[in-house]
């Protein structure tokens, strides 16, 4: 059966052409990110009125100015007093405006960083190798601090602002319908700027954004290889490359501020521009006795709040672009497939699993040669199968698609005479038990690694693990014992440390499907051992699957596997391998592996 693999489309801050984002796909964030309209309508509502009471304190201030009276005449006081309590229910509103947004705005952006978190943690494994962990991780911050902005400000500034114009223009309509007039042209003209340079900020933050990932994927691969990076002295290499990030970084923002502050400050200029104007204009209509003085001091006042919220408008119409940006590549991530769970009516998985098969099997990588054809083999419960072979032949592919990380091209791979992917995903992978080539160990206590699906399992039990594979009296010296800290990916381990605590991890949870890929490569000959007696002590619960160079432990299997070049060269007892394949018996040789060892090995 001819299978079609996942394919990789573009790069996730590629997009074929730079636009604003649409309509559909703003009110698709605004559900992923569980937006609530109450609350913006709300906010909104809080910031009109607080721009409804600045509007009417224009008309308090033109009392002000109009009065003649002393400050002790109680007609100037209650003014004084209207005014105060105007401002003072302004910072009311503000600081209770200020309260329910922070609130939503903290709900909005970790219910989008969990969305995200959650869909990268079910794609495929194809797909989140394909691209650097930090371009990942950038998803996690700037991306979705950009778009909980956008969300937030976008309504309000649509609601709210046009609202609050409305509220100063008609203020300054009743004092002065012409000069009014000419203050909505010169608004009109203040915003401008903006967008004519929109397009220019969208094509800025877009890189900015690629930019921020790249730097944060060369972060994390220069903290994770900082061992190799101290030992090569190679720190002065990396700095420089950071210097020159930096450099073209600074450049890049720099750009990109100034075309915002630009478009701020033009749209700022302009206002003022109107305010001298219609002072000019107002001076004359004084003179001429068409306007009060009174009335022109409130429409100044009044275009000097209008111009504060045509800021705010104008800096919501620079973010937009970032957001745009942000928003288009978090919902190019959530269009990546995520692994299928198996069938609506999946197979019962048998317990235990009693065989493992592959028919016929071939895989290739995207674009690449075969790098396995036809492989059949069968592995019953109780058996050790081992795998052996040249470097970058297969091998470790082989766990992979067990795993169903990655799928045959052609060829099934059966379990109780069904294909794995007729079951349920998550219950086969309950069933398999797999130790990578490089184990991760997790921070946290040496408890918690060994024990991460929370098993039930007894502090005697625990130890007897540990004592299985020479780990007690290490664990024991360390402060805490099974409590001791252990640091991320496992640093204040050594490798051998690791390696032997990832296998008690795996085992603990009592697999039937065991999956071991170099297990032994870190360890000394003593520990060796002790893995191999643990694992022919075990062999009859499970079915287990060893990759391995050491030819010690391929020894110890009931059947080996042999993977050369282009393809399988044969598959045995160890004995036969020796006989019958060139690749075996010279692996064996050159670590010293004699007929007379494997002789000794059939007679106990």
């Amino acid at each position: 059966m001819k299978k079609v693999p996942i394919k990789i489309s573009q790069p996730l801050d590629q997009v074929k052409r730079i636009k604003f984002i649409k309509q559909n796909d703003f009110f698709h964030l605004w559900k992923l990110g569980d937006c609530s309209w109450f609350r913006v309508l709300l906010i909104s509502c809080f910031q009109s009125a607080s721009a409804g009471l600045m509007a009417i304190m224009l008309f308090s201030l033109r009392s002000m100015v109009e009065s003649k009276a002393g400050l002790a005449d109680s007609a100037f006081l209650v003014v004084i007093l209207q005014v105060c309590g105007l401002l003072i229910g302004r910072e009311l509103l503000l600081f209770s405006l200020e309260g329910i947004s922070t609130k939503h705005s903290v709900h909005v952006f970790e219910t989008l960083r969990g969305k995200i978190y959650s869909h990268l943690l079910h794609m495929p494994l194809p797909i989140l190798e394909k691209h650097p962990v930090g371009e990942w991780l950038s998803h996690c911050e700037n991306d979705i601090r950009m778009i909980q902005g956008g969300l937030l400000s976008i309504p309000r500034v649509i609601i709210a602002s046009p609202i609050s114009i409305l509220f100063y223009m008609g203020a300054i309509f009743l004092q002065s319908p012409s000069l009014a007039g000419v203050i909505v042209v010169w608004s009109v003209i203040g915003v401008l700027p903006a967008i004519l340079l929109k397009n220019r900020m969208l094509v800025l933050s877009r890189e900015i954004l690629r930019r921020v990932g790249s730097l944060m994927g060369r972060i994390c691969e220069t903290l994770m290889s900082i061992k190799t990076i101290k030992s090569l002295c190679a720190e002065s290499k990396y700095n420089k490359i950071m210097h020159e990030w930096v450099e073209k970084h600074k450049s890049l923002i720099w750009k990109g501020q100034l075309i915002s502050i630009g478009a701020r400050q033009l749209s700022a200029l302009i206002m003022t521009a109107c305010f001298l104007a219609i002072a000019l204009i107002g001076r004359q209509m004084i003179i001429q006795g068409s306007l009060a003085l009174s009335e022109l001091v409130a429409i100044l006042v009044g275009i000097v709040l209008l111009t504060q919220e045509m800021r705010k408008s104008v800096g919501v119409i620079v973010e937009i672009q970032g957001f745009s940006a942000a928003a288009r590549r978090y919902l190019n991530t959530l269009k990546y497939p995520t692994e299928s769970v198996g069938p609506e009516h999946p197979e019962k998985l048998p317990h235990p699993v009693p065989d493992l098969t592959f028919d016929k099997v071939s895989f290739a990588y995207e674009n690449g040669n075969p790098l396995l054809e036809g492989l059949s083999f069968r592995i019953l419960r109780g058996e050790i199968l081992a795998v052996v072979g040249l470097s970058g032949a297969g091998k470790s592919t082989l766990l992979d698609m067990i795993l169903a990380f990655r799928q045959p091209h052609e060829g099934e791979i059966y379990s109780a005479g069904h294909p794995i992917e007729t079951y349920r995903l998550y219950e086969w992978r309950e069933r398999v038990g797999t130790v990578f080539q490089s184990p991760y160990i997790f921070s946290g206590t040496i408890r918690d690694n060994l024990l991460i699906d929370d098993s039930k399992v007894s502090d005697h039990d625990l130890w007897q693990s540990l004592k299985s594979l020479h780990l007690d009296e290490t664990v024991r010296s360390r402060p805490g014992a099974e409590n001791a800290q252990v640091f991320e990916a496992g640093t204040n381990l050594s490798e051998g440390e690791a390696q032997r605590l990832a296998l008690l991890r795996t085992l603990l949870r009592k697999p039937e499907i065991l999956l071991l890929d170099e297990v032994t490569s870190a360890l000394d000959a003593r520990s060796e051992q002790a893995v191999i007696q643990l694992l022919k002590d075990q062999a009859s619960e499970r079915i287990t699957l060893i990759i391995s160079h050491r030819m010690s432990l391929a020894i110890e299997a009931d059947k080996v596997l042999v993977v050369g070049a282009s393809n399988v060269e044969g598959l045995g007892t160890p004995e036969q391998m020796f006989e019958d394949c060139p690749l075996f018996r010279y692996m064996c040789l050159a670590q010293h592996i004699s007929p007379h060892e494997l002789a000794k090995k059939t007679k106990v």
